[in-house]
């Protein structure tokens, strides 16, 4: 593997890296699909990258071993998700636990508080927005949330 292979990939998953973030963290849908757009534009680049190199199986990137799989899994993390949707991830039944908030959708499996996918009557699964800045009012708390994906539409 020649240095500059391995300089685009570092490159690129930097790239995705940033494009996934703001993916989930930007408000505005127009923006949304952009980052989107861009984020799948270099999932292309890294394949075509890999087919080039006839490493389709597996590379190294930073030290860790990262598969197509990998790839696979990195483009499925950021996820649009309907209201409908969201209601089947309530926390029960061994189900995740997720909530949105300003149309972010957040895991709460990992809270104590949440256990059970509830928390002070507060059901898991829905759109909570407006009950969380009643209560709260800042995007603190949030900020310490594994983001999975956003509310669609």
């Amino acid at each position: 593997m020649s240095k500059e292979y391995n300089d685009k990939m570092v490159s690129l998953f930097t790239l995705l890296e940033e494009y996934k973030y703001l993916m989930v963290n930007t408000r505005c849908e127009a923006m949304r699909a952009y980052f989107k757009g861009r984020f799948e534009e270099n999932c292309r680049r890294v394949e075509e990258l890999l087919q080039q190199q006839h490493m389709k199986e597996s590379y190294r990137h930073r030290g860790n071993f990262v598969s197509k799989g990998m790839m696979d899994f990195m483009s499925r993390q950021v996820r649009e998700f309907t209201i409908e949707e969201l209601t089947k991830y309530n926390g029960r039944r061994g189900m995740p636990a997720y909530v949105a908030v300003d149309g972010i959708v957040y895991d709460l499996s990992n809270v104590s508080s949440w256990g059970g996918g509830t928390h002070f009557g507060l059901v898991a699964g829905e759109n909570l927005s407006a009950e969380y800045m009643s209560c709260h009012g800042v995007m603190d708390i949030l900020a310490k949330l594994s983001r999975v994906g956003t509310i669609r539409g």
